[in-house]
């Protein structure tokens, strides 16, 4: 066929291609052909969004009192935000000043704890001095009843490894007084049960004061000091009445006074009272009660023969030699020939030797004024001017002078008047516990 018959279309070298974008990529190639549709849509976007924002632009730039809204509202954001800071510091400073505070109450605290403890320190060496003179005196003092309650009401305090602070208390006093407590903790503490107000001075800001039971404990430590003051006063003034008595029973004066307060109402020490008014008050309860020793001490109521049986008493009695009545000034003791005589009481010796119808007599002086007369020895076993201890044998029963058979004719005698011996030897029995 030739070329000449070939139909062409009518189109043919005028038909437009549609834009396209071939995109290249290691190698391979992508054609994206871009539809009148498609540009249509995306010029119709960018239409609509000019409009949108020249719109938009011309209503802000028309209402200029929105902008000036917005402009005061972050003005009050950020003067709130100032003030909530300025409030944050301002308690952050409160909470720090607070801590500062609290830190100096508590060095004070735990100082004036320290300068209390060293107080109880040197009070226990007085008191220590106070109570080996009682002892050397016979004295004796025991820890109260409720001394083991009170330590159980101390309350524990927990165990706990930060702000750890060790206040250790200890006394070289007896079982009423030695003991020892240990703190080791900062934490919660609360006041034992039935704890009196007002013990603890510096404590005032509630129970749950970390020290405030070691504060309780040093008052317990301190009302035993005192309590073991006052026993100790008590008892030297009980003993003291009842020797005072004893001698007034007598019915003898002595040189040496005799207390004025052994009668009279009991009127109890103030706990409350200055602790060297309590040390006072005990010391001159111990000298009185060591004054009043001596006095009853002085005087003749010792025994002269142990356990002899009394043969004839002092008072009016039938004469053996006469068979009238007659004043017997003395005691006489029933014993075999050779027993010994002792002294009732200590003194100086007077005379020693023959003596008319007493026959071989020793006469002892003693503080006060008081003699006794030893009579109807066999032997004697002092000399003039010797001093005798009470319970030294002067002497040996026997039946020298005017005797009838061997006893002991024993006077009392006050200056120049005889006095009944009896009274003497049952003060003697009386007394035997207190001197």
């Amino acid at each position: 066929m030739s070329a000449a018959k070939i139909r062409q279309p009518k189109s043919f070298g005028k038909r437009k291609e549609p834009p396209s974008i071939i995109i290249t990529r290691n190698g391979k190639s992508r054609l994206y052909t871009i539809t009148p549709w498609m540009a249509s849509s995306v010029i119709g976007f960018f239409l609509v969004f000019t409009v949108g924002y020249l719109s938009a632009t011309a209503y802000l730039f028309l209402r200029d009192d929105l902008i000036t809204g917005v402009a005061t509202r972050q003005v009050r954001l950020q003067y709130e935000y100032e003030d909530r800071i300025a409030a944050l510091r301002a308690n952050l400073d409160r909470v720090t000043s607070r801590q500062l505070v609290d830190q100096q109450t508590l060095h004070t605290k735990v100082a004036d704890l320290v300068a209390r403890q060293e107080l109880l320190s040197a009070r226990d060496r007085r008191l220590d001095t106070v109570l080996q003179r009682s002892r050397a005196l016979g004295l004796g003092t025991e820890a109260s009843s409720d001394a083991a309650s009170e330590e159980a009401a101390v309350g524990r305090v927990p165990t706990n490894r930060s702000d750890r602070v060790d206040v250790r208390i200890q006394t070289d006093q007896p079982a009423l007084l030695r003991g020892s407590l240990e703190v080791s903790d900062l934490g919660s503490v609360r006041a034992p049960p039935g704890a009196k107000a007002g013990a603890t001075a510096l404590f005032e800001r509630g129970v749950d004061d970390p020290l405030l039971n070691v504060a309780i404990s040093l008052d317990k430590v301190d009302a035993r000091q005192r309590n073991a003051l006052e026993a100790v006063r008590l008892a030297a003034s009980g003993q003291t009445a009842k020797i005072a008595q004893a001698i007034v029973t007598l019915g003898v004066s002595v040189d040496q006074p005799i207390a004025d307060d052994i009668g009279g109402p009991f009127e109890p020490l103030d706990a409350g009272a200055d602790f060297t008014t309590h040390v006072e008050a005990c010391s001159q309860s111990l000298e009185a009660l060591e004054r009043m020793r001596g006095v009853a001490s002085a005087l003749p109521i010792g025994h002269p023969l142990p356990g002899a049986e009394i043969s004839s008493r002092y008072g009016p009695r039938i004469d053996p030699f006469h068979g009238r009545y007659a004043m017997h000034s003395g005691m006489d003791f029933k014993a075999k020939s050779g027993t010994p005589v002792r002294a009732a009481a200590a003194g100086k010796v007077a005379a020693a030797g023959r003596n008319g119808g007493y026959g071989r007599v020793v006469e002892i002086h003693h503080e006060g004024g008081m003699i006794t007369r030893y009579a109807h020895l066999s032997r004697v076993g002092v000399s003039v001017g010797q001093s005798v201890a009470v319970g030294q044998v002067i002497g040996r029963v026997g039946s020298s002078g005017r005797s009838t058979g061997p006893h002991l004719h024993y006077e009392v005698r006050q200056g120049n008047n005889a006095v009944d011996p009896a009274r003497f030897i049952a003060a003697g029995r009386t007394l035997a516990d207190l001197i």
